[in-house]
């Protein structure tokens, strides 16, 4: 349950030291762990990497989170962790691009899909997303990537 779930993350958030406090603080730890973030440096770069955002990104961001599908649209992006993950090792992308770029992301899907009346969940692949972070070697061609995405519908 969602009740269980968020539990844990406040539970494991503190024995962190870190805030659970706002929604933002269980906006980052929600990003922390789908970073797969373990170790306190990697978590000092998360932290930095979301407190360079804009307030108006970080708060996208925040509501991307912390979204449901049940009381609130949600969008689901499988091999996020892996766009993280390769974020993170590719020195001319880094954590910092891959949330700016997340941003546009989920704009770009509720701007190509629309918002029906009622909550629901959306699952967009980002399989070659995360294989072209990992390859890329321009920060500019990645921040280009996106110029010419659709989101489809299926099913």
């Amino acid at each position: 349950s969602q009740e269980i779930y968020w539990s844990y993350l406040c539970h494991w958030g503190q024995s962190l030291a870190l805030s659970t406090q706002t929604l933002e603080d269980l906006a980052f730890l929600r990003l922390a762990c789908i970073c797969r973030t373990r170790e306190r440096s990697a978590m000092e770069l998360a932290y930095s990497s979301w407190a360079s955002l804009a307030l108006s990104e970080r708060q996208a961001l925040t509501d991307f989170l912390l979204a449901d599908g049940i009381h609130f649209h949600a969008v689901l992006f499988s091999y996020l962790p892996d766009c993280f993950a390769n974020a993170h090792k590719n020195r001319k992308v880094g954590l910092a691009s891959m949330l700016i770029l997340l941003v546009e992301l989920v704009e770009i899907t509720w701007t190509q899909l629309g918002i029906s009346v009622l909550p629901h969940q959306v699952t967009v692949h980002l399989g070659d997303l995360a294989a072209f972070t990992a390859a890329v070697r321009s920060r500019s061609v990645f921040f280009s990537c996106l110029e010419h995405a659709r989101i489809h519908a299926t099913g």
